[in-house]
């Protein structure tokens, strides 16, 4: 056999070897997620201002929603704990819902309480993930900086005595369930926690 003649044998051999279709390449590729499983990637928000991906479909559009409502609700009782509606973003009897009763009134009894402009909360969503029609997963990174006060006078500083002002930076899970129409909090979870600094690069 001539060398021309293996030549053009051994490159007939590879041009086959190499002509499978592209789906074929030897590139790993996970299967698909479930079609209840929708996970949808996010940009930086704060919690007053989330604006829905272009394109999301609606029901992680309102899962979003939901979340950013709930998340600012739940801010919102650091200035009068006394007053928090815990209900409002925490679905009853849940881990959640407890812990977070608890901390409301340790902070009543101890006079608690955050100020405007004292701190910033701002916090990326990483993830949205719905595994049925009554339950949802969201990801989330976060800096906190808002400083909690001892105070008695909820109009007042004059008597503010500075009980925190360490800022924190998280990666959390939270577990939310479907709760009279709306997505809530039933439990979280933090995967990584950074004192001192800000692991979001926000």
């Amino acid at each position: 056999m001539s060398s021309k003649y293996l030549w053009s044998v051994l490159l007939a051999l590879s041009v086959c070897a190499c002509s499978s279709t592209p789906n074929e390449l030897g590139v790993f590729q996970p299967p698909p997620p479930p079609p209840t499983t929708i996970a949808v990637p996010d940009t930086v928000v704060n919690a007053v201002d989330a604006q829905p991906v272009e394109s999301e479909p609606p029901d992680i559009a309102v899962l979003r929603s939901d979340f950013v409502r709930v998340l600012t609700l739940r801010k919102q009782c650091g200035r009068q704990p006394d007053q928090c509606d815990i209900g409002s973003f925490a679905v009853p009897g849940s881990a959640l819902h407890t812990g977070t009763t608890q901390l409301m009134l340790e902070r009543t009894a101890g006079n608690i309480r955050s100020r405007a402009g004292a701190g910033t909360y701002r916090f990326r969503i990483e993830s949205l993930l719905i595994n049925d029609t009554s339950h949802a997963l969201v990801h989330t990174c976060s800096y906190d900086s808002v400083v909690l006060f001892d105070s008695g006078q909820l109009d007042s500083t004059a008597d503010d005595i500075v009980f925190n002002n360490h800022t924190a930076s998280n990666r959390t899970a939270w577990s939310l369930e479907m709760h009279a129409g709306h997505w809530k909090w039933i439990s979280s979870e933090v995967l990584e926690s950074f004192f001192g600094g800000d692991i979001c690069g926000f």
